[in-house]
């Protein structure tokens, strides 16, 4: 397609993978170009880059939470992320460590929200500025799809998505009806991919502990995340 500039970046499963060359070699020799392994903060700083980049920093201060597979990016500013802090927790890790059973059990959704409790506690006593205020951005597949199956797309209108007020009455709504069904069950909600399906347990666990960890009334859903802070980067 004529591209002038690429930039590759892989994330929290590269970082944690015991033989990433196994992908970034391939994936190299066909994008024709290397790809970086970026650390947390560095995918932190970038989601919150791209989050923001059309709002204006007199409305801020900003608390970007971009909640991936196996990790979350906090990041605090106004024009730029001030402090950034990558918890080791994702939608993926959460499915895969506590979801024992098709139809999740009270106990392991239980340990599930217990686990990202305690790595909220750590941020919150590590970022200045995250439990203080401002606008809270909702980042990432997790938000955005319960954002659209509170909403009902089907099919999915990332217009309308982005920048939805996700309250916390309707996250805990949406939580507690993905997390009751079975698999079979929980793909026909409206607005729930099939390929999301079972990662969605694990990650509305950690949306509703965050939100109910930070006293969130509301947070704004983001459709701009790590990509398009790549690309403003790329841009600049």
């Amino acid at each position: 397609h004529g591209v002038g500039r690429v930039r590759a970046v892989a994330t929290e499963a590269v970082r944690r993978a015991t033989d990433p060359s196994a992908l970034l070699d391939p994936a190299g020799a066909v994008l024709g170009t290397g790809l970086e392994v970026v650390t947390g903060e560095e995918e932190g700083r970038l989601s919150f880059a791209g989050a923001t980049a059309g709002l204006d920093p007199a409305t801020g201060p900003f608390v970007t939470i971009d909640l991936g597979g196996g990790s979350c990016e906090f990041a605090v500013g106004t024009a730029r992320a001030e402090h950034v802090l990558s918890a080791a927790f994702g939608a993926t890790m959460l499915t895969e460590a506590h979801i024992s059973t098709d139809r999740p059990r009270p106990e392991d959704l239980t340990a599930a929200l217990s686990v990202v409790h305690a790595h909220v506690d750590e941020v919150a006593r590590t970022v200045p500025g995250v439990t203080e205020g401002g606008v809270y951005l909702g980042l990432g597949g997790t938000f955005t799809t319960m954002a659209a199956v509170e909403i009902g797309l089907d099919p999915y209108d990332s217009e309308l998505v982005d920048g939805f007020e996700l309250t916390r009455a309707a996250a805990e709504d949406v939580f507690r009806t993905l997390v009751t069904e079975s698999f079979a069950e929980r793909i026909h909600n409206p607005g729930l991919p099939e390929d999301r399906a079972r990662t969605i347990v694990g990650g509305s666990c950690a949306v509703v502990a965050i939100m109910r960890y930070f006293g969130l009334e509301s947070i704004r859903i983001s459709e701009r995340d790590l990509l398009d802070g790549v690309v403003a980067e790329l841009r600049g």
